[in-house]
């Protein structure tokens, strides 16, 4: 661990000889000089954690370097070495934004306990600081992220307003406005599920039910589940899937994780293009890829990429309830002890979303528990 920097500012060369020393001994990294303006100078230049002054400086005096290099945005601790004990003296002090004082002569004992205190107090503030600063984008984000999801199901609803309206009419076939409906009511139903799914995740409470699934039917399932989608854009798919791949994990979450990638994949592709899909075992996991060509361009590739290292922007180019179930669906593959991933290929157009979840060849529904576990998931009750 790197020591902490000091800064030591005193007109007098013995004070700074012993006292820098001292530290030294103690551990710190020490810097000195020997007047105001020369503190300043080198505080401004390398910031320390922590600023011993003295007051009464020639050239510039203690006042008037803590007053500039607060101005000019330093941050640093400031403890003034002082003669002067007088009530104004320190009030003066502190007007100037010093932290702390102690008075000459003293004792080394006690100079470096005010310096832990302050170096504790530093720290604080600043853990303070960027635990407000999470705080502020988490809120932020959380205003978006309402904003989008009132946009996303303001929208489906306006939809199965209006066919509602012209039911009975001569306008449309009834068959037509059915399949709109249901599906609009699909996609409100799965906004409200990720969301949900996402409140849990935040709050530590998404639960897993472990037991023994085929993972290849459950990925050819999703076809005829996503068939019209794959017609109305014409893509032509191309299946890489085994008959069977033994995994042991939660039936319902990993059916998800793979709606979210397959709407992932269908949004992102460009009309009459080739989807490639493969599922494998491979080095003891269950390996899953979605090739894509895209219409989106490369920067909104860069951002969703981002999703990968647990980013959250809500800028991806993806809608609402595909950027929540990315986000889901990293976080179970990640509790079940696998990876996530999502690249850009070599060509400019092409996408790569996929994920691996562990199955080694000796595998149990003990063993999966135990990663879960060790991830930081939660098992059901009856799981």
């Amino acid at each position: 661990m790197a020591a902490h920097k000091i800064l030591l500012v005193d007109d007098e060369k013995s004070l700074r000889f012993l006292v820098g020393n001292s530290l030294k001994h103690a551990g710190y990294e020490v810097e000195t000089a020997c007047s105001g303006a020369e503190g300043l100078q080198m505080a401004l230049k390398n910031p320390p954690e922590l600023i011993l002054s003295d007051i009464m400086m020639p050239e510039m005096d203690g006042y008037e370097f803590i007053k500039r290099l607060r101005m000019q945005g330093g941050d640093s601790y400031v403890i003034f070495l002082t003669a002067k004990s007088a009530n104004a003296d320190l009030i003066r002090g502190f007007e100037v934004e010093a932290d702390d004082y102690i008075v000459k002569p003293f004792q080394m004992p006690e100079l470096l306990a005010r310096i832990k205190a302050g170096l504790r107090l530093r720290k604080a503030q600043s853990d303070l600081e960027d635990s407000n600063e999470k705080l502020r984008a988490a809120l932020s984000q959380r205003d978006d992220l309402i904003n989008l999801i009132a946009h996303d199901l303001r929208n489906p609803l306006h939809v199965i307003n209006s066919y509602a309206q012209i039911i009975g009419s001569d306008t449309l076939p009834p068959q037509t406005i059915r399949d709109v409906c249901i599906r609009r009511s699909e996609d409100m139903l799965r906004l409200i599920n990720n969301v949900t799914d996402m409140n849990h995740m935040e709050n530590k409470r998404l639960r897993f039910l472990v037991s023994k699934i085929n993972l290849a039917m459950v990925a050819v399932e999703k076809f005829y589940l996503f068939e019209p989608i794959i017609e109305q854009k014409s893509i032509k798919v191309k299946k890489t899937i085994p008959a069977m791949l033994p995994v042991f994990c939660d039936s319902r979450r990993i059916s998800e994780v793979l709606d979210s990638f397959f709407l992932a994949a269908f949004q992102l592709a460009e009309d009459d293009s080739e989807l490639s899909v493969s599922l494998e075992h491979k080095n003891g996991c269950a390996v899953f890829n979605l090739d894509v060509v895209t219409i989106v361009s490369g920067a909104f590739i860069e951002r969703i990429m981002r999703l990968s290292d647990g980013g959250k922007s809500w800028n991806d180019g993806l809608d609402t309830s595909v950027h929540l179930g990315l986000i889901v669906a990293r976080r179970v593959v990640h509790l079940v002890g696998g990876e996530f991933y999502i690249n850009k290929s070599d060509n400019e157009n092409e996408v790569n979303l996929g994920f691996s979840i562990p199955c080694p060849d000796e595998d149990s529904i003990e063993k999966a528990r135990e990663r879960i576990i060790e991830a930081g998931g939660i098992l059901a009750e009856n799981s």
